[in-house]
């Protein structure tokens, strides 16, 4: 169990890094990698547009193209709620404790890497992404106690079929 809690530490801090190398790209810089994620993204709505009309694949697109910013923040967070709610349960914080201390700190982390992100060159901070950010982390705790969810109903099938076999 030490060892899982270490791991899932280590797991924290490396993502904190990624975000944290995210977000020192220059503007330029991050432009063009969110550019080519468009561009790959329209190259796989153009392969399925057979069974899509023009209009569908055009407002994917234009979805996409608009939201690519907002969708990785969303992402990125929920996988960092993911693992801090992990290490939390981990060393035995219940359930909606857990879940509002991870939403908070990842809600901490997105308002310092904004100001962080402020000083870099094209960059700015907004109050949409923080935003962006806490509803990632929120949905991550929401995906984790449906995981959990999950796992308490086949642990109980399981259960009721051993019951079951022996009677």
């Amino acid at each position: 169990m030490k060892n899982l809690k270490a791991l899932f530490l280590i797991l924290i801090i490396a993502h904190m890094a990624i975000i944290f190398a995210f977000s020192s790209q220059a503007g330029e810089d991050s432009g063009k990698l969110s550019g080519y994620v468009v561009s790959e993204q329209k190259k796989v709505t153009k392969k399925i547009s057979e069974n899509v009309t023009d209009y569908g694949i055009t407002y994917i697109d234009d979805f996409i193209a608009e939201n690519v910013r907002s969708m990785a923040h969303c992402f990125l967070y929920s996988v960092l709620a993911v693992l801090i709610f992990t290490e939390l349960k981990l060393r035995g914080i219940k359930g909606l404790q857990a879940a509002a201390l991870s939403i908070a700190l990842c809600f901490l982390y997105g308002v310092t890497d904004e100001f962080h992100q402020s000083f870099v060159p094209g960059r700015d901070a907004t109050v949409g992404d923080v935003t962006a950010d806490t509803a990632g982390a929120a949905a991550g705790v929401v995906i984790c106690f449906i995981a959990i969810k999950i796992y308490e109903i086949i642990k109980l099938r399981k259960t009721d079929k051993r019951c079951k076999g022996n009677n």
